[in-house]
């Protein structure tokens, strides 16, 4: 062990030892430690991404609820006889256009005829009957005046002929009543319009009420549509409405609103609503039309369809600028306006949002909007 000191000893005494030991005390000078220092302590420093930017834009728009509906005349209606009867001819053919008091059909008469030639005989009986009584009253009467007859056989006339003017009433109604059953065996239009459909032929025999003719009225139509309770409260009788007939490409027509249900057999249930249209030559009833009820004006905010990333797909996102810095945004996207798409998220009007260059952004890098 004392060996091994001495040669130590030996080898730090030797002159080149020392010569060693002092260039190495040379090289590390003040400017030189400092280097190391400032490479120890230097940051990497990202250069900042162009990127175009687009500003985000609220837009209002309309939505419109469409109900199927049929074209149908305002004025429409199943004739028939108020008897029965066998039906000897109907001039009304399907689709004809009549006029108001042309004749559609025709009953066969003989039994009313001869009601009213009953009623007529009966009448004239009940006449004669009474100018009898009334003859005898006037007998009476002088009789009384001469003391020839009592107040007993005068009250009788009287009472008489009370009831014989009752019979007369009778029988004028009786007879009033069988011209009017004569005049109802023909069946006349209430009012202009399109034969739509026919029920029976001639020689068969009309029950009464049932349909012989359906009429409806060419000039004015109508469609019926029912809505819930939500759409009735913005509705207003005289609304405008715009109706369209896809199948015969007419589209836009001009209609109102006529009428408007007040109640409903059920909670819950659906309201009627009347839809008049303007007067069109090329309207017929039975054609499908669809009503266009317009809603309340929503607004929403659009941002350029390019700066929507993964737009298709469960996680869309976008990037806004703020502070220099690109800031990742998820969002929901709606319905396209042109080439913008409506976007829900926290976006605020005004708002930048890069629109280029933001392929391999990340959340938080630098960027540098190109003017």
């Amino acid at each position: 062990m004392k060996r091994l000191k001495i040669d130590i000893l030996s080898f730090l005494i030797k002159p080149w030892f020392f010569l060693v030991i002092i260039s190495l005390f040379l090289n590390f000078t003040p400017a030189s430690l400092q280097a190391i220092v400032n490479e120890e302590n230097k940051t990497v420093t990202i250069s900042a991404t162009r990127v175009r930017v687009a500003v985000v834009s609220m837009v209002g728009k309309s939505t419109a609820v469409r109900y199927s509906a049929v074209l149908r005349a305002s004025d429409r209606a199943l004739l028939a006889f108020t008897d029965s009867g066998r039906l000897i001819s109907r001039p009304a053919k399907l689709g004809a256009l009549v006029k108001a008091g042309q004749v559609l059909a025709r009953l066969d008469d003989k039994p009313y005829k001869n009601a009213v030639k009953a009623a007529k005989a009966s009448l004239m009986e009940a006449k004669t009957r009474l100018r009898q009584l009334e003859l005898d009253e006037l007998r009476v009467k002088r009789l009384q005046q001469a003391d020839a007859a009592t107040t007993e056989e005068l009250e009788d006339v009287s009472l008489g002929l009370e009831a014989s003017r009752a019979r007369c009433d009778a029988a004028l109604t009786a007879h009033r009543e069988a011209r009017r059953r004569l005049q109802e065996a023909v069946l006349r239009a209430p009012y202009s319009g399109l034969v739509t459909e026919t029920f029976i032929e001639p020689g068969e025999v009309a029950a009464a009420g049932s349909p012989i003719v359906a009429l409806s009225n060419h000039d004015c139509f109508e469609v019926e549509i029912e809505v819930p309770e939500s759409v009735l409260a913005t509705l207003t009788p005289d609304c405008h409405l715009l109706v369209d007939l896809p199948n015969w490409k007419l589209y836009g027509l001009k209609a109102t609103i006529t009428s408007m249900g007040r109640g409903t057999f059920r909670p819950g249930g659906l309201f009627p609503v009347i839809v008049t249209l303007e007067k069109n030559p090329t309207l017929m009833p039975g054609l499908s039309a669809e009503v266009i009820l317009p809603t309340a004006a929503v607004h929403g905010l659009t941002v350029p369809l390019s700066a929507v990333i993964n737009s298709s797909g469960h996680k869309a996102h976008l990037f806004i600028v703020k502070d220099g810095r690109a800031r990742l945004v998820p969002i929901l996207t709606g319905s396209l306006q042109g080439s913008k798409v409506e976007v829900d998220g926290e976006l605020a009007v005004g708002d930048q949002v890069i629109v280029a260059g933001h392929s391999n952004l990340l959340d938080g890098d630098p960027v540098e909007v190109a003017q």
